[in-house]
């Protein structure tokens, strides 16, 4: 089966990023998107895998697929399992040339998540499997409120959460393409999230009321070896 979602998208250059938590955006580029999520074949990357994962990943690499822990769908593209679709290809070559990614460490790795109206994700890294380095294009026309805090805000006691609430971030991504790279320190040690639930939220600050509503993300990262 393979499903076309085809998206002007607009990546513009938002100076709100704090630079110093090694988080930027990288653009002013215009692209047509066409997203296609199908059925890949097997190739021998995958072969020094245990029977078990190896059928799981083939099961899953390039189609949509229905979380256990939530109501959202996802679509996984790992270049290490077969050859991305030739339109990630092209998306990941302008990443590269916008100076998202190093051309010596291209993403291998696409994760598409589909969120209704309301859905999130809860804080969470993306982990040690992966080079410290994640960029997110923003699709579908609803913007979000992106957070990153500060890992022991999550992991120690309330004191110190308390104390950490200063160093959090926020950024507002509109959903005509908006390209989000964090790295580093910001990879590292910050939870990122979207609030969970919500149909309706209003920046810290107050100035800025955010409708929520359907939006694709798309997330490249280089997966290790």
């Amino acid at each position: 089966m393979v499903c076309h979602i085809i998206i002007e998208v607009e990546i513009t250059k938002y100076t709100s990023y704090a630079q110093d938590k090694n988080t930027s955006v990288i653009g002013k580029m215009k692209i047509v998107v066409s997203i296609i999520l199908c059925i890949v074949g097997v190739v021998s990357a995958i072969q020094s895998l245990p029977s078990t994962e190896r059928e799981e990943s083939i099961q899953h690499n390039g189609k949509w697929t229905k979380l256990k822990h939530a109501k959202r769908k996802v679509a996984l593209f790992d270049g290490m399992i077969t050859a991305l679709p030739p339109i990630l290809q092209r998306l990941i070559n302008t990443l590269v040339d916008v100076g998202a990614f190093p051309s010596c460490e291209r993403p291998n790795h696409v994760l598409i998540n589909e969120y209704q109206s309301g859905e999130g994700i809860l804080p969470h890294t993306d982990g040690p499997a992966y080079h410290s380095q994640t960029a997110t294009i923003s699709l579908g026309g609803s913007d979000v409120i992106f957070k990153l805090t500060p890992r022991q805000q999550h992991e120690s006691s309330a004191e110190l959460q308390q104390e950490s609430k200063s160093s959090s971030l926020e950024v507002l991504l509109h959903g005509n393409g908006s390209l989000v790279l964090f790295k580093n320190d910001a990879y590292l040690n910050y939870c990122h999230s979207i609030s969970e639930g919500v149909f309706q939220e209003t920046t810290s600050d107050g100035k800025v009321l955010v409708q929520r509503g359907y939006r694709v993300s798309l997330t490249f990262r280089r997966k290790k070896k």
